[in-house]
């Protein structure tokens, strides 16, 4: 016949964690999700970084598309110190056609065009070629390269 199987009593089960034990795991919980928030918050900047730069490159392209489509001179004016940019119509009067205010912790790092403004005549080509860089908070930097005849690319 078997022995009888042991039965646990309650003051086998009472036996928990000290009060050290406790503190070094919340201690290592609070550096990972520290580490995880530093992590989660460069990746947000890269994001609005890369976005605006989405946003720049198809208001270039929207600016060229009026210019062929209304035979009248269009173009993107950046201003640097607002941390803006606007579409606008270059005819007599002068009309600004869309304002961008650049996200928090963006800015423009280098504007390479003339007044700084890039127009784009009735044949969709730029009047002049250039770039213009965007920057984070951090060391991220993205390039749109504005060709002569109104190509427009971005460089990472």
């Amino acid at each position: 016949m078997p022995a009888p199987a042991k039965i646990k009593t309650a003051a086998a089960f009472s036996k928990g964690f000290s009060l050290i034990e406790i503190s070094i795991v919340l201690l290592v919980l609070s550096i990972f999700a520290g580490i995880g928030y530093f992590g989660f918050y460069e990746s947000q900047s890269t994001v609005r970084l890369a976005g605006i730069s989405r946003d720049l490159v198809a208001d270039l392209r929207y600016a060229q598309q009026l210019a062929v489509s209304q035979q009248i001179k269009y173009g993107v004016r950046f201003y640097s110190d607002e941390k803006k940019y606007e579409v606008v119509q270059f005819a007599d009067p002068e009309q600004t056609i869309k304002t961008v205010n650049l996200p928090e912790g963006i800015e423009f790092q280098q504007i390479d065009f003339t007044n700084s403004q890039v127009k784009f005549n009735i044949y969709g080509a730029a009047t002049e070629a250039g770039n213009t860089v965007l920057k984070d908070q951090g060391s991220n930097i993205i390039t749109i390269e504005i060709k002569p005849s109104g190509f427009v690319k971005t460089i990472k």
